[in-house]
């Protein structure tokens, strides 16, 4: 199968590949179905965090993009929605978690209050 393929891809060494990867997911994610998504997203989150942890620091463009594509991937699993072009919410926050600033490449969620900032 074609997905387990590009899942693969975000685990690859270099970057682009990875990024590559994180880009077919998003392409699929639309096409694809929320049951068949819904069956492989734990791994297909695990696999996307992987790139968004592992992306060089000034990829902040890559890392916008990744943050769409969790937050369309979250919506389509968890309440079944198309994605659309909406107003950019953090992916975090959609998915309860926090995401360390080194790897975003921006601040953290909760303002910088996490690393002793506030």
């Amino acid at each position: 199968e074609l997905y387990p393929r590009v899942q693969h891809c975000c685990c690859e060494d270099s970057w682009q590949a990875r990024l590559a990867g994180a880009a077919a997911i998003r392409v699929l994610s639309v096409k694809l179905p929320h049951t068949y998504l819904r069956k492989h997203s734990a791994t297909t989150l695990r696999r996307l965090f992987n790139v968004l942890c592992q992306l060089p620091e000034h990829s902040t463009v890559e890392a916008d993009e990744l943050d769409a594509t969790l937050t369309e991937l979250l919506r389509k699993c968890l309440y079944d929605e198309a994605p659309a072009r909406r107003k950019k919410h953090s992916t975090a926050a959609a998915a309860g978690l926090a995401v360390p600033a080194a790897a975003a490449g921006k601040n953290s969620v909760d303002g910088g209050a996490a690393a002793g900032g506030g």
